[in-house]
Formats: C-alpha cells, sequence, structure tokens
C-alpha cells in the first residue's frame, strides 16, 4: 500500500459510474494505493517541443492493491465499478503544511489501458484529465455553421450535456485571441470532437485547459497579471534559496517559427529572425479549408509570426511541491538564479598582460555555469508533481514576443 509517511500527504477518491448519465458515491481509496504507485502528475498547455499549438490530455497512471476486489471489472466479487471502469472519476489532493487538502488532479479512468496483475493482486489504472473525454465524442453536421464567430463555434461544442456533465462551461471564460467568422464547416463536421477543437484553436491561435475550478478555458497564451512566485538559487543574498534544480536549459529556438503558411498564396515572415536563426518553416495545415478569406488568413498568418518568430528561453525548473502547490498555468514567475563562483584549481587567467599603475589589484568575481536575471518573466507552461518525493517540476517559458521584452 501507499508509504505511511505519505498517506497524510495525498489523498485520492473515485466517483464510480452508477448508470449512463450519472455518478454514485465518493469512495476515498488511497489505503489502497500501492507504495510507489502513483506516477508523476502532469498538467500541460502548449508544451510540446518542435511545433505550436499541441493540445494533449493530461493523464496520471496509479496502482492498487486488489485483494478485497474492489478494483475488479464489473460483475467481479466486490468490485466498486458496479457500472465498469471505464469514465469513473478520480481526484488527487495534496495536503499542504497547513493541512489543507488542495485539488492536484481531477480525471477518469480510460479502461482501455487497464492492467490486472492476478498473481500480486494489483490493478493499475490510467485516468487522463476531463477533456479527455472530447476522443470519445463527435462533431456532428450541424454543430458547427457557417458565418459562426470562432466564439459561438466552440460554445456549439462544448456547452452541451455529454461534456457539462463532467466539465463546468462557462461563456465568459471562451476567450480566443482571434475571433473571426468561419467560411466553411466541412471538416469540422463527423470529426471527432478532438479534431474539431484543434482546428478552431489552431485558426484563433488560442489554448484550451481546464482550470482551478474544473471550468474549460480558451484564451490566448499570454501571461496572468502579477508575478505570483519568485525562485532563488544558493547564491541569493538574502538566504532565500528555494530551487533544487533548474534542467533542460534551451534558447527555444526549437519552438520558434519565422515563415507561417497558409495554403500556397499566404504567408507571413521574419526576415531579422530568419538572417539570425535560419529558416524555420510551419505550415498551418487545414486552416484553408475553413477560412476561405484571404484577408483572414493573413491575420492569422501574422498573429503566428507576432507570437512564434523569436526564440524565447525554456527550462524546467525543480521546487518544493508546497512552493508550487498554488501555482497555475500561465502563471508569471521568476527566477534568479547566480552564477557559482569557481574553485581556485579551476580559475583560468583573466589578465597576463603587464599591470598600468592605475589598475584595481583586486581579482574579479569569476563565476562558471548560466546565470537567469532575477527581473526576467517566465510563465508556467507545464506542472509535473512527482507523488513520492514531494517536488514539482515546473516547465517554464520567457514571456513577451519579441527580443528583450520580457523584463518586468
Amino acid at each position: 500500500m501507499i508509504n505511511q509517511e505519505n498517506i497524510n500527504k495525498y489523498k485520492i477518491e473515485i466517483t464510480p459510474v452508477e448508470n449512463s448519465n450519472g455518478y454514485a458515491s465518493v469512495v476515498d481509496v488511497t489505503e489502497y494505493v500501492k507504495e510507489a504507485g502513483i506516477s508523476d502528475i502532469s498538467i500541460r498547455s502548449d508544451s510540446t517541443d518542435f511545433d505550436v499549438g499541441v493540445y494533449t490530455y493530461d493523464k496520471v497512471d496509479i496502482t492498487f492493491i486488489n485483494f478485497n476486489g474492489w478494483f475488479s471489472d464489473i460483475n467481479q466479487g466486490s468490485t466498486i465499478f458496479k457500472f465498469g471502469r471505464d469514465r469513473a472519476k478520480v481526484t488527487i489532493y495534496y495536503r499542504d503544511t497547513t493541512r489543507t487538502y488542495i485539488e492536484v488532479f481531477k480525471g477518469v479512468i480510460n479502461d482501455e489501458f487497464t492492467q490486472q496483475n492476478f498473481d500480486s493482486n494489483t490493478v493499475k489504472v490510467m485516468a487522463l484529465s476531463y477533456d479527455s473525454i472530447f476522443r470519445k465524442l463527435n462533431a456532428i453536421v450541424g454543430t458547427v455553421a457557417t458565418g459562426q464567430t470562432i466564439t459561438s463555434a466552440l460554445t456549439s461544442l462544448l456547452n452541451r450535456p455529454s461534456v457539462t456533465n463532467v466539465i463546468n462551461f462557462d461563456i465568459a471564460k471562451i476567450t480566443p485571441l482571434l475571433d473571426i467568422t468561419i467560411d466553411e464547416t466541412e471538416i469540422l463536421s463527423n470529426v471527432s470532437f478532438k479534431q474539431a477543437l484543434d482546428r478552431l484553436l489552431a485558426i484563433s491561435c488560442s489554448v484550451l485547459f481546464i482550470d482551478e475550478t474544473n471550468t474549460i478555458v480558451v484564451r490566448s497564451r499570454e501571461h496572468n497579471a502579477g508575478v505570483q512566485a519568485s525562485f532563488y538559487n544558493w547564491g541569493d543574498e538574502y538566504g532565500r534559496n528555494n530551487i533544487i534544480s533548474v534542467n533542460n536549459y534551451n534558447t527555444g529556438v526549437q519552438r520558434a517559427f519565422n515563415l507561417f503558411k497558409i495554403g500556397d498564396n499566404i504567408s507571413a515572415l521574419n526576415q531579422a529572425s530568419i538572417n539570425k536563426n535560419g529558416l524555420r518553416e510551419k505550415t498551418l495545415s487545414d486552416i484553408e479549408r475553413i477560412i476561405t478569406d484571404d484577408t483572414k488568413r493573413q491575420l492569422v498568418v501574422d498573429t503566428y509570426i507576432n507570437t512564434f518568430s523569436n526564440p524565447k528561453i525554456e527550462f524546467e525548473l525543480k521546487v518544493r511541491s508546497e512552493l508550487a502547490k498554488d501555482l497555475k498555468l500561465f502563471d508569471l514567475v521568476t527566477v534568479d538564479y547566480k552564477q557559482k563562483p569557481l574553485k581556485k584549481d579551476k580559475a583560468t587567467i583573466v589578465y597576463s598582460g603587464v599591470l598600468p599603475l592605475t589598475a584595481n589589484y583586486n581579482m574579479p568575481n569569476l563565476a562558471e555555469g548560466q546565470k537567469i536575471r532575477g527581473d526576467m518573466g517566465f510563465k508556467i507552461i507545464e506542472k509535473k508533481i512527482n507523488v513520492d518525493n514531494f517536488i514539482t517540476t515546473l516547465k517554464l517559458r520567457e514571456i513577451g514576443t519579441g527580443a528583450g521584452d520580457s523584463l518586468i
């Protein structure tokens, strides 16, 4: 079962399906979780390298001890899943130092990936975030109509019982960056919700995620207002060091595209970025079959060029989960990472010539490694929680769209 030390830190609840339209009572299953039986919990939006606008579901794997048969399939012993495991709700809470339980994951079991081991009496389930229900719904003819704005089309898709029985819908939180009208709908009909949503998000240069109130959010990639947290390494003069490590630091060039195209005739480029980083081309597929007006097409590629043509620093920051418990996707943070002093045996000769009489003879402060300025802003594009060691990894991206516009 789950490590006794961890029982007080995390709580896991399952709400089984009761019938085709409803759910039974919540069951606390924390004590049946196998030790080290919870995978990392990932929450992300638009964090995939070498692409833009990629929308993926969050997920977590949980392994249960099944001696009493609670987690077996339908019609097997004392299972809690009287109507099957698929679509049963899973909620994971983290208990902070004030003994308050904070929700860190909400999702539904995808029974396609369930694995039951008879020898070890365990059942491993995969829970996908609530928005994974989109993969099992289809956009029928007439769901999205010609002449609708992106907001109206998203409302037609998302504000329906098959969605709102699981996720909340609030029109005030549907704010796409480009709310243009749709010209053609053929490839938005008789496809999965996931395909329809991907295409509408691509047209509007927007992202979709589920917020802390279990409500669908569609919005731009702009960071949230106000610095929500500041992080420091060991060199902070006030002793505020709270960084465990910084990893996978990169310039962001892998996600910079300086030539965007729609079809054969519409394009936008950033010549300065091409001169500096080389040509990095991206074709926005399918959009020409939904937006036929060239003026609107040009607006789309111009928006993408403004957003993605300049590289922005990205890296992963590891901190204690207690420090990151309230941080959300797109929250603004700062990272003050000072360089480490060089050891004497590693110090290189800084100046080997004859020193003039007016020279300052004090040895300069020698340092090695990368420095991150504390006055630069970064937004959270992914949050990964390790349940076993209570460490959270934040994937951060430098804010702004141009060169040097991330200072706050």
